[in-house]
Protein backbone atom coordinates (compact mmCIF):
# COMPACT_ATOMS: atom_id res chain seq x y z
CA UNK A 1 0.00 0.00 0.00
CA UNK A 2 2.85 2.66 0.91
CA UNK A 3 4.50 1.89 -2.62
CA UNK A 4 1.51 2.33 -4.24
CA UNK A 5 1.15 6.01 -2.31
CA UNK A 6 4.54 6.55 -3.42
CA UNK A 7 3.56 5.59 -7.06
CA UNK A 8 0.44 8.02 -6.81
CA UNK A 9 2.81 11.19 -5.52
CA UNK A 10 5.39 10.74 -7.91
CA UNK A 11 3.03 10.33 -11.14
CA UNK A 12 1.30 13.21 -9.40
CA UNK A 13 4.21 15.05 -8.98
CA UNK A 14 5.93 15.05 -12.24
CA UNK A 15 2.50 15.60 -13.84
CA UNK A 16 2.17 19.38 -11.89
CA UNK A 17 5.35 20.38 -12.53
CA UNK A 18 5.51 20.29 -16.50
CA UNK A 19 7.57 23.49 -16.57
CA UNK A 20 11.24 23.78 -15.84
CA UNK A 21 11.86 25.38 -12.44
CA UNK A 22 15.21 26.24 -11.98
CA UNK A 23 17.44 26.09 -8.79
CA UNK A 24 18.18 30.06 -9.21
CA UNK A 25 18.94 32.96 -11.02
CA UNK A 26 22.13 32.07 -12.11
CA UNK A 27 20.93 28.87 -14.03
CA UNK A 28 17.77 30.78 -15.48
CA UNK A 29 20.55 33.37 -16.92
CA UNK A 30 22.54 30.66 -18.50
CA UNK A 31 19.43 29.26 -19.88
CA UNK A 32 18.58 32.75 -21.65
CA UNK A 33 22.19 32.87 -22.79
CA UNK A 34 21.97 29.96 -24.19
CA UNK A 35 18.76 30.79 -26.44
CA UNK A 36 20.68 33.28 -28.06
CA UNK A 37 18.73 36.27 -27.94
CA UNK A 38 20.86 38.90 -29.03
CA UNK A 39 21.03 39.76 -31.87
CA UNK A 40 17.63 38.51 -33.12
CA UNK A 41 14.81 40.81 -34.10
CA UNK A 42 12.23 41.39 -31.13
CA UNK A 43 9.23 39.50 -33.18
CA UNK A 44 12.06 36.33 -33.61
CA UNK A 45 12.41 36.24 -30.07
CA UNK A 46 9.07 36.43 -29.12
CA UNK A 47 8.17 33.86 -31.12
CA UNK A 48 10.58 31.64 -30.03
CA UNK A 49 9.64 32.35 -26.24
CA UNK A 50 5.84 31.73 -26.79
CA UNK A 51 7.38 28.29 -28.42
CA UNK A 52 8.72 28.01 -24.64
CA UNK A 53 5.62 28.67 -22.94
CA UNK A 54 5.91 32.31 -22.53
CA UNK A 55 3.83 35.38 -22.99
CA UNK A 56 5.01 38.11 -24.52
CA UNK A 57 4.40 41.91 -24.42
CA UNK A 58 6.28 45.16 -25.39
CA UNK A 59 9.41 44.63 -24.57
CA UNK A 60 9.59 41.82 -22.59
CA UNK A 61 8.27 37.89 -21.94
CA UNK A 62 7.22 36.46 -19.00
CA UNK A 63 5.94 33.00 -17.49
CA UNK A 64 4.99 31.51 -14.03
CA UNK A 65 6.22 27.89 -13.71
CA UNK A 66 3.92 25.67 -11.46
CA UNK A 67 5.45 23.35 -8.30
CA UNK A 68 4.49 21.36 -6.01
CA UNK A 69 5.44 23.70 -3.04
CA UNK A 70 6.54 26.96 -5.35
CA UNK A 71 5.61 28.98 -8.57
CA UNK A 72 8.77 30.37 -10.09
CA UNK A 73 7.70 33.88 -12.07
CA UNK A 74 10.06 34.51 -14.97
CA UNK A 75 10.49 37.45 -16.92
CA UNK A 76 12.93 38.70 -19.32
CA UNK A 77 13.04 42.28 -20.27
CA UNK A 78 14.40 43.78 -23.54
CA UNK A 79 16.79 46.29 -24.79
CA UNK A 80 16.61 47.29 -28.36
CA UNK A 81 18.48 49.27 -30.66
CA UNK A 82 16.40 51.48 -33.44
CA UNK A 83 16.29 48.67 -35.42
CA UNK A 84 14.38 46.33 -32.94
CA UNK A 85 17.20 44.35 -32.62
CA UNK A 86 17.73 43.02 -28.99
CA UNK A 87 21.22 44.27 -28.03
CA UNK A 88 20.64 42.85 -24.29
CA UNK A 89 18.29 40.82 -22.19
CA UNK A 90 17.79 40.73 -18.66
CA UNK A 91 16.16 38.25 -16.27
CA UNK A 92 13.80 39.72 -13.62
CA UNK A 93 15.99 38.86 -9.82
CA UNK A 94 15.30 39.75 -6.91
CA UNK A 95 17.49 41.86 -4.83
CA UNK A 96 19.17 38.74 -2.87
CA UNK A 97 19.75 37.29 -6.36
CA UNK A 98 16.37 34.66 -6.31
CA UNK A 99 13.98 34.26 -8.91
CA UNK A 100 10.69 35.72 -7.68
CA UNK A 101 7.69 33.23 -6.91
CA UNK A 102 5.35 32.50 -4.59
CA UNK A 103 5.47 29.49 -2.10
CA UNK A 104 2.38 27.53 0.04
Amino acid sequence: MRALLVAVLAVSASACSADTQYKNAAEFEAAVESWRLVGKSESDAMAFLRKQGFLCKEHYCYKQTKGLVCNQKLKIDFVLNKEKTIVQATILKLPNGHLPDACL
